[in-house]
């Protein structure tokens, strides 16, 4: 492994493979010569070529077809091979690996409880962007978000799947000294391409609630939860609040954040987003993000009352996502995911505006979405393995065994008065 980064740093990538395709060499040496000569490839930008050796040892029966001995254990592929393969994937000039990239993480790494390293967790990530898959990338959201603790840093459990530094130590079959990522979390750049995928295919809303749910899991919401009561770009305010310092450095997640927003025809916060960011981070030219404000601000002059009408609707359900995510956070942190009746018909009030505003906006996913998070977040002990639909009827005091059987009762005359704190325009 070590001859291939020196091969690959030396820009000797093409002998190291040469080398690895001898029928000899590669029946003697196995996987091991395989995930150095991919090696080599990626430390020279090669990823075409690395994902050629990559599916061509997959498809040798001496190499790819047969179990391996490492580390006191056995396995298919080579850990060093799969995770170069997922980064390479993500930076293919080439696209559609996105349903065997996620093949690879559910199956290889979370089912195996194997590891993964950031740059292959990243490559995953751009590789669900490229292909447009949404679904998946929302899926990797979750799942990150649930393996990260309150701080929004990844936490090591035994006997579950670790995200590592580098590449080089995913080779380890004892994790429980190698160094996980205490301090990352999810990175700006993942954050930006699972919003990307999700912009691409018209969810737009969806992708400014992954921006909440990491925002909430950072806990960098909690301080500007009225920050939507007082300013006439809302949306921009909140979002430049919360972001991170770091955050002013990264044009990606900025043009990302101004994409949801001009596919959501809220066009005036998207420009309003670019200015209070471009004047935090005056030394940076933001030349894209700039082309993106010029439009917005032209489609802002000549918006139609239909386009208006679901701006409006988009910056109501926004505001009561960014109080539900917080309100979510302090109740759980509060009351250890254990809610009282009134705070459950409170937070079910402020949870059904919500996704009707979002349906009205015409991002009905996103309601939803946070409908799941909510209750995944609130009502996992009482949920169990009932659908989605059920586990809302039986939050919101629906159906059997609760007393209530219009769901306008939620909304109705009974409702809590403290509801206000979430329910208030």
């Amino acid at each position: 492994m070590a001859a291939g980064s020196a091969l690959g740093r030396a820009g000797e990538w093409e002998a190291c493979v040469e080398f690895a395709k001898r029928s000899d060499d590669a029946e003697r040496l196995g996987q091991p010569l395989v995930a150095a000569a991919m090696l080599a490839c990626v430390e020279c930008s090669q990823y075409d070529t690395a994902l050629n050796a990559y599916t061509e040892s997959m498809a040798n029966p001496s190499l790819g077809g047969s179990e391996w001995q490492w580390g006191g254990g056995f396995d298919i592929v080579h850990p060093v091979s799969r995770d170069l393969a997922l980064r390479s994937m993500g930076r293919s000039s080439k696209g559609g690996w996105g349903a065997q990239a996620m093949d690879i993480f559910r199956n290889q790494i979370i089912a195996e409880r194997a590891a993964i390293s950031s740059d292959a967790l990243l490559g995953l990530i751009m590789t669900l962007e490229r292909d447009g898959e949404w679904q998946f990338a929302f899926e990797i959201l979750n799942t990150l978000l649930r393996k990260s603790g309150s701080s929004g840093s990844f936490r090591r459990r035994r006997a579950e799947w670790t995200i590592v530094p580098q590449t080089i130590d995913v080779q380890a079959r004892d994790h429980s000294s190698t160094d996980a990522i205490a301090d990352v979390g999810i990175s700006n750049s993942m954050l930006s391409s699972i919003m990307n995928a999700c912009n691409s295919c018209g969810e737009f809303g969806l992708a400014l609630l992954c921006e909440r749910m990491v925002a909430t899991q950072r806990g960098q919401i909690a301080s500007v939860m009225d920050a939507t009561n007082n300013s006439q770009y809302a949306i921009a305010t909140t979002l430049v609040a919360s972001r991170q310092s770091d955050a002013l450095q990264s044009e990606r997640l900025l043009l990302s954040q101004m994409s949801s927003l001009c596919g959501l025809k809220c066009y005036d916060d998207a420009v309003a987003l670019f200015d209070e960011i471009s004047q935090a981070a005056a030394d940076k030219e933001w030349r894209q993000a700039k082309v993106c404000a010029e439009f917005a601000s032209a489609e802002a002059a000549s918006l139609d009352s239909a386009a208006f009408v679901k701006s409006q609707a988009w910056k109501s359900a926004f505001r009561h996502m960014n109080r539900i995510c917080v309100a979510a956070r302090i109740l759980g942190e509060e009351k250890g995911e254990h809610l009282s009746k009134e705070e459950a018909l409170i937070l079910a009030d402020a949870l059904g505006h919500c996704m009707s505003f979002c349906k009205d906006a015409g991002q009905p996913r996103a309601g939803l979405a946070l409908a799941e998070r909510v209750i995944g977040f609130l009502d996992s002990s009482n949920r169990g393995g009932r659908s989605l639909g059920s586990s809302i009827m039986s939050f919101l005091g629906i159906g059997e065994g609760s007393g209530k059987s219009k769901p306008n009762s939620v909304l109705g005359s009974d409702k809590f008065e403290g509801s206000d704190l979430l329910l208030s325009s």
